[in-house]
Parts: C-alpha cells; structure tokens; sequence
C-alpha cells in the first residue's frame, strides 16, 4: 500500500517494528485520534512501534475518488505540521487509503464506518490480536504481548 503524501510503499507482510493498525472512516476519525493519541505518548519512539491509519474509503464512489485524494492530502499536511520537532515524519505520519476496505476485510474487523478498529502486528508481520472501539488498554494490552513475543 502507498501512503498519502510520502508515496512510501507500506508492507503489511513485514512491516519491520510492531505496528498498530488503526482503521477509521470519516466517521470514526475522532475514535482513532483518541487511540492514536494514547499510544504515541506511551510509546513516542517510531523505532518501539509505529502507528497507522489505514482509511477505509470503500464507501466513497469513483467519481469522487479525487476528491478523496485531496482531503487525505489535507490531513497528511496537518499532520505534519502538528508534529514536533525532530520526529521523521516518514515514521509518524503514515496514512494508507484502503479503495476497497480490504485490510478490515483481511483481520475480520467490522467496518470502520461503524467503530474504529485495527490490529497489532509483530515485526515481522504477525498478527498478535485485534482490537474494536475505544478501550486504549485492550489496545496496549496487545502492544506488550508484541513486545514480549
């Protein structure tokens, strides 16, 4: 998958650090923020963990994919000029368009119109577990078992 703005080329496979996945829509984006949140400032070293969001976008017609294109963009640059001094935004601000919603498809999630959701992955790819809502602890709960495992 390619990430909004960087073009960074994103491997669910073998992403090489844990990583929490966060799969919002419009609709869930606060929900996300508040995960997203929590973890970075628990865990604010990309080189511990990095976050993701994979925006599910599957409800959105191909005549208004553009529109789409440019709204993440937005998002992509008010990020980045949220983010701190001296954290690589090519490890902090990574953004995935999902056209089909296949990522929450691939971990069995719901959509993430309906809550926001997600997984956290090893290092090397492995699935250590899967999260739905907002409980942050569910959340960190399956951070240190990737940490430890």
């Amino acid at each position: 998958m390619t990430a909004v703005g960087s073009e960074r080329i994103f491997s669910l496979r073998a992403p090489g650090v844990i990583t929490v996945l966060i799969c919002l829509a419009q609709e869930t984006e606060k929900d996300a923020a508040t995960i997203e949140d929590a973890v970075r400032e628990r865990y604010p070293d990309a080189r511990d963990l990095i976050l993701v969001d994979v925006v599910d976008l599957r409800g959105v017609p191909g005549m208004f994919r553009k529109v789409a294109q440019g709204v993440l963009a937005g998002e992509h640059k008010k990020a980045l000029e949220a983010l701190p001094d001296g954290l690589d935004p090519h490890d902090h601000v990574i953004i995935l368009p999902d056209w089909q919603g296949e990522v929450a498809k691939s971990f069995n999630l719901p959509e993430p119109s309906k809550t926001v959701c997600g997984a956290v992955l090893s290092a090397d790819g492995d699935v250590m577990g899967t999260y739905e809502g907002t409980n942050v602890a569910n959340v960190f709960m399956l951070i240190e078992y990737a940490l430890t495992h």
